[in-house]
């Protein structure tokens, strides 16, 4: 068992700030220098042999790759490092990664070029390190106890039979 122990918010917002930098600048840089350029060049051909044309091109490098890729980033680790259990944020991961790469259809349909891997390799790599830390760490969201209700007065004996109290609403 993984020594859990309790994260003060601040901590939470600092692993947050780092994996989610860290992750979007991973796939900035592998997209920026060329880490992906055969991969994306064999995506393109194979598009445009099934009939589609493409006008421009986008991912990470560009400003419109570079704010899809910001916000799918950020939502995925605070997603992950807000989700209690493993199995859940693991379909988060999932998830994160099949719409990433649905996102290649849409953006053809309007004739433009959608680069994925590096905006996949942040995705993964935001997802990954966020998972390893809420696995190793005791996420706030995971609270052993629930906290009492400030409302509801905890009843220290047995209710009367129901023959001996009122039916009526007001007592």
């Amino acid at each position: 068992m993984p020594n859990h122990y309790h994260q003060p918010a601040g901590r939470f917002a600092i692993s947050f700030s780092i994996f989610s930098i860290v992750a979007l600048l991973l796939g900035f840089a592998a997209e920026l220098i060329g880490v992906f350029d055969g991969a994306n060049a064999g995506l393109k051909a194979a598009w445009e042999n099934g009939g589609i044309t493409f006008s421009a091109a986008t991912g990470l490098s560009n400003l419109s790759g570079l704010l899809i890729g910001t916000c799918a980033i950020f939502g995925i680790v605070a997603a992950v490092l807000g989700t209690p259990g493993d199995s859940r944020r693991t379909i988060l991961g999932l998830s994160a990664l099949a719409l990433s790469l649905a996102l290649i259809p849409v953006f053809a349909v309007w004739g433009i070029f959608w680069k994925p891997f590096g905006f996949t390799l942040g995705i993964f790599w935001g997802w990954f390190s966020s998972f390893i830390y809420a696995r190793t760490h005791r996420m706030p969201c995971e609270s052993l106890t629930p906290d009492a209700a400030p409302n509801v007065i905890p009843m220290k004996h047995d209710l009367p039979p129901v023959k001996n109290r009122s039916r009526r609403s007001d007592g």
